[in-house]
């Protein structure tokens, strides 16, 4: 039984979270019952998740001039705040909640399997992770820095990953899952992870 008096990757929950929970893992991600491990202050294994929260537009963006530096970054799923339906000006079926970020713990640059894995000292990417989202930045084209305008399947390292072709699911605050294209545009993506900053998103933008 999960112990939620402690903290996650405590040595009482050990047994809990190296549990797999088939949802939390795509079936296309590589291989299934996957560890992510961290060497932090509670080293531990823990069964990995596929699946992140959209928490923000990373300040990176506007920093760089991209951005108006008034931009209201939050997402719906922000770790700054709790968010209401009433909260989310963009509207719901134009506002992400949660995006493939698959195949950890290996890291991936493109369809490149890197020799070091992810997260092992940050202890990021297991289900009971604490801090299970990513930021809105965008990869340059080399895949390893940010921001830049790769948007999809760039890398699984804090951006949108799957093994699917050609994109990756995302899930609405309306509900709904859509397959997004990895030709998304840099600015409809950060317009889809924004709660309430005004944007207008056409369908054709998809």
């Amino acid at each position: 039984r999960y112990d939620f008096s402690v903290h996650w990757c405590d040595p009482v929950n050990a047994d809990v979270i190296k549990t797999p929970i088939k949802q939390f893992e795509c079936p296309a991600a590589t291989y299934p019952n996957r560890m992510a491990v961290g060497e932090t202050q509670h080293p531990y294994q823990g069964a990995v998740l596929d699946y992140l929260a959209t928490n923000r537009v990373s300040p990176a963006v506007p920093c760089r001039g991209w951005l108006p530096e008034s931009t209201e970054v939050k997402g719906v799923l922000s770790r700054e705040e709790w968010c209401r339906t009433s909260d989310i000006l963009d509207g719901q079926s134009h506002t992400t909640l949660i995006v493939e970020v698959a195949g950890t713990p290996a890291k991936y640059v493109f369809r490149q399997k890197e020799p070091e894995p992810m997260y092992r000292q940050r202890g990021f990417g297991a289900w009971a992770d604490a801090a299970p989202y990513i930021q809105g930045h965008g990869q340059q084209p080399n895949g390893r820095d940010w921001p830049g305008p790769c948007t999809i399947n760039c890398t699984n390292d804090d951006a949108i990953y799957s093994f699917h072709p050609d994109g990756a699911n995302f899930l609405f605050a309306d509900g709904t899952v859509r397959y997004m294209s990895d030709n998304l545009d840099l600015f409809v993506l950060l317009a889809a992870i924004t709660r309430a900053n005004g944007e207008v998103i056409d369908h054709q933008d998809w």
